[in-house]
């Protein structure tokens, strides 16, 4: 029989549902209104649910429950221990308060509630775990287990969709969704006249709530692979010539940019709230804003030598030996120079980072440090393709120029720590080490090809493989042995393949086979 339904295609059915009511409203002034209720509230309350029990920090117990998404409001019951005395006695006993509040969720992270006449008004900013409340008083409610035996919610609060499978949705339609910001305002605006010193402008998440979401979120969630899917997709929006709306991709690219460089705060204008001050642990925010930024630039370097390499490889006369030969050498040099301390200039057509850089000079060292022969010293790097995974440096002796008119690169970066005397002593004796698919990954750099054909082409794939794990048996699903593989595309006419470990080509593949 076919595995129990997790409601994973119907979330992509209504995300792609509400996409294309915004697509096809017709007033601007309205197109705000209908990408919050149609996507952006759903998205909220599906990747960051608030139903469920929380300890209050007090001993007391707190449950949350949605009564209507659309308009935010949640029911709130509080469970709180008070001791009574009794007359005449020295003896105190304790009790159980049962109180009851309703409180508004709104822009998908604030709670606005009164829980009681003394305490008043209460703003709380949900981080996924905990609701800090920006009370002077330092409150703190933290989630329960959704499966804790002793819940008196399990049950009802797991009848909704997982988070983890709603967010497995988001980066499924993650394409879609910046796409869309083509039909959101670019004005930015001033903001509330309490907009904190220094920031260049507020964004109203209300005019903006695609951009919004997806950058509160992901910062929020502190999900630096998130920040860099988006980060790169708006770059590659950005560079497309043919599109008349690349303007508002490269805006879009800004706003992330300044956001995490401290020099944009979002607002909602409706309420007059500010959205971004209300944790009050904003030392962990701008700390991780700080990492995010440093990543970022960090992989845009990898980027240029990158394909600074493979434009090496392709302008270099002879045959495939003498391209790779060529690569290699460059390698060498860069290795020479990173031992020496030497580092590029580098990003300077980057208009957007140059800005940052002026004001940071310490980011723009860091950024200068990353190379492809040897990581990050002393803080987390990745490469865009594969923002999760460390990047540890390429495997120098095995890095080589494809036989194929293209003439792609191929990058091969260690998985672990190895022995760089052994690397430069084989390369420098003229063979290349063997190395076992264990110890490193291998990228395709392609340049002259659009690779963003091949990620929607992978996209519906990764659709058709949620098709058949919700409905076919186990056994079937397992039988069709889908194995996807990362393929970004860096600009229109350029990007990254990952290889598939243990893929032959099909060549090899029908050679092997005798056809």
């Amino acid at each position: 029989a076919p595995r129990p339904a997790t409601q994973r295609l119907d979330l992509l059915g209504d995300m792609l549902e509400g996409l294309c009511l915004l697509s096809q409203s017709q007033s601007s002034r309205n197109r705000p209104a209908v990408a919050r209720s149609t996507v952006v509230d759903v998205l909220w309350s599906l990747v960051l649910p608030w139903d469920g029990e929380y300890d209050d920090g007090h001993g007391g117990v707190v449950r949350l429950e949605t009564l209507d998404v659309e308009k935010g409001a949640v029911l709130i019951k509080r469970w709180q221990k008070v001791t009574e005395n009794e007359e005449g006695s020295a003896s105190s006993m304790a009790s159980e308060k049962e109180t009851e509040a309703l409180g508004v969720v709104f822009q998908g992270t604030v709670l606005e509630v009164v829980l009681n006449q003394q305490e008043g008004r209460k703003l709380g900013s949900f981080t996924g775990k905990q609701i800090l409340f920006a009370d002077g008083q330092g409150t703190i409610w933290t989630r329960r287990k959704c499966h804790s035996a002793t819940s008196s919610f399990k049950g009802r609060e797991c009848d909704g969709p997982a988070p983890a499978a709603a967010r497995e949705v988001l980066r499924l339609v993650l394409t879609q969704l910046l796409l869309s910001l083509r039909w959101e305002p670019t004005h930015l605006g001033l903001g509330p006249s309490t907009a904190s010193s220094g920031a260049l402008v507020a964004i109203d998440a209300s005019q903006r709530p695609l951009l919004s979401f997806l950058l509160r979120y992901a910062t929020g969630t502190q999900d630096l692979t998130l920040l860099s899917e988006i980060y790169w997709s708006l770059w590659c929006l950005s560079e497309d010539a043919l599109d008349s709306e690349r303007i508002t991709y490269d805006k879009a690219r800004w706003v992330l940019i300044k956001s995490l460089a401290g020099s944009i705060e979002f607002w909602d204008g409706a309420r007059g709230t500010r959205l971004d001050h209300l944790c009050p642990d904003m030392d962990r925010i701008v700390s991780f804003r700080k990492a995010a930024l440093r990543l970022l630039t960090q992989q845009a370097s990898l980027w240029q030598q990158t394909l600074s390499l493979a434009d090496l490889g392709g302008q270099t006369a002879g045959d495939t030996a003498e391209k790779s030969r060529a690569v290699r050498n460059r390698l060498l040099e860069l290795k020479k120079a990173t031992e020496e301390g030497r580092h590029q200039e580098i990003l300077s057509e980057d208009a957007y980072m140059e800005e940052v850089f002026q004001v940071d000079p310490e980011l723009r060292s860091a950024t200068a440090a990353a190379s492809l022969v040897s990581g990050a010293a002393t803080t987390f790097l990745s490469a865009p393709v594969d923002p999760s995974v460390p990047f540890l440096g390429v495997d120098i002796s095995s890095c080589e120029i494809l036989a194929s008119n293209a003439a792609p690169l191929l990058l091969v970066c260690w998985k672990d720590t190895h022995d760089v005397a052994q690397d430069l002593e084989a390369t420098g004796g003229g063979f290349r080490r063997q190395t076992s698919e264990n110890e490193v990954t291998k990228y395709m750099v392609k340049v002259g090809d659009d690779l963003r054909q091949d990620q929607l082409v992978l996209q519906m794939l990764h659709l058709m493989d949620l098709v058949w794990q919700e409905r076919l048996p186990p056994a079937e699903t397992r039988m069709l042995r889908f194995v996807p593989y990362r393929v970004l595309a860096m600009t229109p006419s350029a990007g990254y393949i990952k290889f598939v470990p243990g893929a032959v080509s099909l060549s090899k593949a029908l050679a092997q086979s005798n056809g």
